[in-house]
């Protein structure tokens, strides 16, 4: 759904963090509203490595192929 007052991104994701840092912890962003995900990817870039995706169905499959790839290594 989309409307004027709210811009949602419907198959936003970004498996790969805008500056990735080995020395930060990583964490999932599940949201919709892309104004909100810039938001809080603008607040926590800098203590954060930052993987978005759109809605929980998403998160859990993103998280179900991590959870395999850390398993095979």
């Amino acid at each position: 759904l989309d409307n004027r007052n709210q811009k949602i991104a419907v198959n936003t994701i970004s498996t790969t963090p805008k500056s990735q840092n080995d020395q930060l912890p990583n964490i999932l962003l599940v949201e919709d509203n892309i104004d909100m995900q810039e938001y809080i990817r603008f607040t926590l870039q800098n203590h954060y490595n930052i993987f978005v995706v759109p809605n929980g169905k998403v998160a859990l499959d993103f998280l179900e192929e991590i959870f395999i790839f850390i398993k095979k290594h």
